[in-house]
């Protein structure tokens, strides 16, 4: 029994709603020793301007770490700038603090019901910590106050998905896709939830549709050569699998189905020429010397195929070793 790689490309990312915002540029411009001159009331103001523009330039260098500090002293001199929470919470988020982002994001929101960004971002925090049904409610209420933005349908398409809502997901990838017909990642990942539902046909062309729009991409050949695999149409995946390599010479799960569509059509000597590629890019990949094993088997190179279960065996894989228990006495 030979045995193939995960199945399918994993999902595209989400989508953030926006990028930290930049309100009262003007007050960056302003010295210390101004600042000092102004009653305590607009001293306060403008310091928080300050600390403010101070931490949005950190965050476009990078330095999350002194945005937040700088964030957090605009909030102490403005406890009611929302967008200072919102940008703290996006600076949480880069450096995967969830938590910290949400309660940054949720306090956004209670100053400004209405904050469309923040619901899809804080919708994303959640859907990092596998808060799927939570993430949901944010997208749903992104989409409630505006209609029309397609980034929360991609994303609340990505949580249904997650949830295995397969149908749901493709419906949202579908509003995506008719508010932003260029979106090639909402093809591919439409095509995947297609896939999940075995309507290969329909995920080919999806995949055909995200390839028209970048032909470069190699997931997207990868993800139609599995579906036309599902079909029976062997050279069609064995296309798309080559095509997948030259777009990314290091894709070792391409070199591994296509390994196994050669040896279901009898070529096993261009099957161990895919695995032995696959062996080069991971010398611990138990799979590949697993398969290899059995492609050189069919060829009657027991010697070889021995060698290879014995090391497949080494490296954890249970039916390798039963083939070695077996057959390499």
């Amino acid at each position: 029994m030979k045995k193939r790689t995960a199945v399918i490309g994993a999902l595209l990312s989400l989508i953030p709603s926006a990028q930290p915002l930049l309100i009262g540029s003007g007050a960056a411009l302003t010295s210390a020793a101004v600042i000092l001159a102004f009653p305590e009331v607009v001293n306060a103001n403008t310091r928080a301007s300050f600390y403010f523009n101070r931490a949005f330039k950190k965050a476009e260098k990078g330095n999350d770490v002194g945005a937040i500090a700088d964030y957090t002293k605009a909030i102490e001199l403005d406890p009611e700038d929302g967008v200072a929470y919102y940008n703290r919470a996006i600076s949480k988020e880069n450096l995967e603090d969830y938590s910290g982002a949400i309660i940054d994001y949720t306090k956004a929101i209670e100053l400004d019901s209405e904050y469309v960004d923040a619901y899809i971002n804080r919708g994303i925090a959640k859907d990092n910590l596998n808060d799927y049904s939570g993430a949901i409610a944010d997208y749903t209420k992104a989409i409630e106050l505006n209609p029309e933005d397609g980034d929360a349908y991609y994303n609340r398409a990505i949580s249904k998905e997650n949830l295995e809502d397969n149908s749901g997901a493709i419906a949202d990838y579908t509003k995506a896709i008719a508010l932003d017909p260029e979106d090639g990642d909402a093809y591919i990942n439409r095509g995947i939830a297609k896939d999940n539902l075995n309507d290969y046909s329909g995920a080919i062309a999806d995949y055909t549709k995200a390839i028209e729009l970048n032909p470069e991409d190699g997931g997207a050949y990868y993800n139609r050569a599995i579906s036309k695999e599902n079909l029976e149409d062997n050279y069609g995946a064995i296309a798309d699998y080559t095509k997948a390599i030259a777009l990314d010479p290091e894709d070792r799960d391409a070199y591994i189905n296509r390994g196994l569509i050669k040896d279901d059509l009898n070529n096993s000597s261009g099957a161990i020429a895919d695995y032995t590629k696959a062996i080069e890019l991971n010398p611990e990949d138990a799979l590949a010397y697993y398969n290899r094993g059995i492609a050189k088997g069919n060829l009657d190179d027991m010697s070889g195929a021995c060698a290879d279960w014995i090391k497949s065996a080494s490296l954890g894989d249970e039916d390798a070793a039963e083939f070695v228990k077996m057959d390499c006495k």
